[in-house]
């Protein structure tokens, strides 16, 4: 059967009232004073300052160091690094917003962070609000018209691409919201018995896999139903889906979540996928960490999941002809070079990108700019599949 790429950033959520990071980022900075307390509100201001921007990702990304390395790992590591003349990007660590940090800012920064920024719990619970608001901001509101929408979105877009390239999606995502989730529970029998919406007329055999399989356990260690139950990693779900799919001639969708998703936390050595979503106790009495979402620093690509997913991603787009991107900007640098490296190896690939701006971000993209095909619209609406469906059939006659 044939298989095909699709990768989707948050552009591709927006439609159903999720917000981007950037504007999540920006109504956080609103309501700082109201959701932060005092020493968490120094300690905000302090790293944006420090980055020069209130990208929430970002800010994550420093407390990340500084809860989790002691002491006081960002002003360390500015300090062995001071130089008499401006430090490049490499040597910054967390500091990833800046081309180039002057010595003397360099100076300031290394001795002069407010006593807030040194303490580590406060740090941990500037890390929690900020995880607790990108989480409440990610939930679909379960409006019925919203979620009709979502099957017809992506009915669509699955009907296109079925008929010009097969009835396997390979879906990449760095989104964490649990819009791709939603549509497959929509269309499968898990709603219909609920009786949340009536969508019997539309149910329909679809092969699914996200890389996590059911666990149903009770408190003395027995089987019962999965509702008492979690679902937890296993990769190897990838693999026996397109098996399985293969014999059933159906449609497959696999779901690879490459920052994380707001449904997933790691819980002592395992990771797992549940249906609540803030933080409760598990059935030992032990709490939960916090949703295992970015900040994903360079060394934790190496581990599960995230190394698995990221060289499915390289597997996928060596491998393939065409890849499909819906709503991202390419802001993640590692995303970015992977792309970058699979066009010089694999220098057949096109890469159908869909923007409302793609000129502006291709611009970004010089190294592989001529594997780009670009479709300026905005995802859902109809003339965004018209062009998609050109620019396909284009792609079919010429190969």
């Amino acid at each position: 059967m044939n298989k095909m790429t699709l990768f989707l950033g948050a552009g591709a959520s927006k439609r159903f009232g999720i917000k981007t990071m950037e504007g999540m980022s920006e109504e956080f900075e609103n309501k700082a004073d109201e959701i932060l307390k005092d020493g968490e509100r120094e300690v905000h201001l302090d790293i944006k300052n420090i980055l020069g921007s209130n990208n929430l990702e970002d800010i994550l990304t420093v407390l990340n160091d500084l809860t989790k390395e002691s002491p006081n790992p960002s002003v360390r590591y500015l300090k062995t690094n001071l130089e008499e003349t401006t430090v490049g990007l490499e040597l910054l660590g967390p500091l990833k917003g800046m081309k180039e940090v002057p010595v003397e800012l360099l100076k300031r920064l290394s001795s002069d962070f407010s006593p807030a920024l040194k303490d580590s719990k406060l740090s941990q619970e500037l890390q929690s609000k900020i995880i607790h608001f990108i989480k409440e901001n990610c939930v679909l509101e379960e409006k019925v018209e919203k979620l009709e929408d979502i099957i017809r979105v992506y009915d669509q877009l699955f009907e296109i691409l079925k008929f010009n390239l097969g009835p396997i999606f390979d879906i990449f995502t760095t989104n964490y919201d649990i819009i791709i989730e939603k549509y497959y529970d929509l269309l499968t029998w898990e709603y219909y018995f609920e009786k949340k919406y009536d969508y019997g007329e539309n149910l329909r055999r679809i092969s699914y896999a996200d890389g996590f399989f059911s666990i149903a356990f009770t408190a003395s260690g027995g089987s019962i139903d999965i509702a008492d139950g979690y679902y937890a990693w296993n990769p190897k779900r990838y693999d026996e889906i397109i098996k399985y799919a293969n014999n059933k001639d159906i449609p497959t969708i696999r779901l690879f979540k490459l920052h994380g998703s707001i449904d997933q936390y790691i819980e002592g050595d395992k990771i797992v996928k549940r249906d609540i979503l803030y933080s409760t106790p598990t059935t030992n009495g032990e709490e939960r960490l916090e949703s295992m979402i970015y900040p994903m620093r360079e060394k934790e690509v190496y581990k599960d999941p995230f190394f698995e997913l990221f060289a499915r991603l390289k597997t996928s787009l060596l491998s393939e002809k065409i890849c499909i991107v819906i709503g991202y900007s390419f802001g993640d640098e590692h995303i970015r070079n992977i792309f970058f490296d699979a066009v010089k190896r694999n220098q057949k690939i096109k890469i159908l990108f869909g923007n409302r701006n793609p000129d502006e971000v291709i611009k970004n993209l010089e190294p592989i700019k001529d594997n780009i095909i670009p479709i300026e619209g905005e995802f859902g609406k109809e003339t965004f599949f018209e062009k998609l469906k050109e620019e396909l059939e284009k792609y079919k006659n010429n190969s």
